[in-house]
């Protein structure tokens, strides 16, 4: 119940499980596809910018989170 009571407790508990699964959700598809095949897919021109825009807010909302 901490996460749905709306502390500040429970909405870091909520951000730092998002993160972690979404970094879990990265390291699955690193695992299937292979690392290198990977980050060129992520990193295409056509997908650059949303990519480092994941990524950073994924550590941005991690780092606010703790």
């Amino acid at each position: 119940m901490a996460l749905i009571d709306g502390s500040a407790e429970g909405i870091r508990t909520f951000a730092a499980l998002y993160v972690v699964g979404n970094v879990i959700a990265l390291c699955a598809t690193l695992f299937l596809i292979g690392p290198l095949k990977q980050c060129k897919k992520m990193f295409h021109p056509t997908r650059r910018c949303s990519c480092i825009l994941y990524l950073s807010l994924l550590i941005i909302v991690f780092a606010v989170a703790l």
